[in-house]
């Protein structure tokens, strides 16, 4: 029989753990937040749908979080670039993917057709013999912008412009076998 003050101590260290994860983020529903525009968990879970089936590997949704972040910053520098693609050719560069790979088209999101734009331009940014000094732009840019990441999915390094993965203090270490 658990005793009513056994059922205090287990019902408030709940609540001190429920505060502690309400106050893990001050974007509840925010997968990333860049410069004060949000990129929502539900943003995040539909373009990773509608855009692994058309990549050569499956991304990780943290992978798909970074085109997110880094979208609307390349095809920032790429359009002063002269660099620069509709929604309507994205549009139609996923409906061709998804015929020849025999997948149901989409009602494609903004989001999906904004990463489908930047993968486009990325494309384009290779090929030009400016396109070093492009990618310096854009992480110039993506190094000056404020980023953070819900703790679910890492933290921003601003240094490499990435998602780093991060293990919580609280999480401990495998001990080593003990031989015996």
């Amino acid at each position: 029989m658990v005793t009513t003050s056994r059922l205090l101590k287990i019902t408030g260290s709940l609540a001190v753990g429920a505060l502690a994860l309400t106050a893990c983020s001050a974007n509840p529903g925010a997968a990333a937040v860049v410069d004060g525009s949000r990129i929502t968990e539900s943003t995040l879970s539909t373009t990773d749908t509608q855009i692994s089936p058309m990549l050569t590997a499956d991304p990780a949704p943290t992978q798909v979080l970074q085109l997110l972040i880094a979208a609307p910053e390349v095809l920032q520098v790429a359009s002063e670039n002269g660099i620069a693609y509709s929604d309507q050719q994205a549009q139609e560069v996923l409906e061709a993917t998804a015929a020849a790979q025999g997948v149901p088209v989409a009602d494609y999101s903004a989001d999906t057709l904004r990463v489908t734009r930047m993968i486009l331009a990325q494309g384009d940014i290779s090929q030009s013999p400016d396109g070093q000094a492009i990618l310096d732009d854009v992480n110039a840019r993506l190094t000056d912008a404020d980023v953070v990441v819900s703790p679910r999915y890492g933290e921003w390094d601003a240094e490499a412009n990435t998602i780093a993965a991060v293990t919580p203090d609280w999480i401990l270490a495998p001990e080593a076998p003990v031989a015996g």
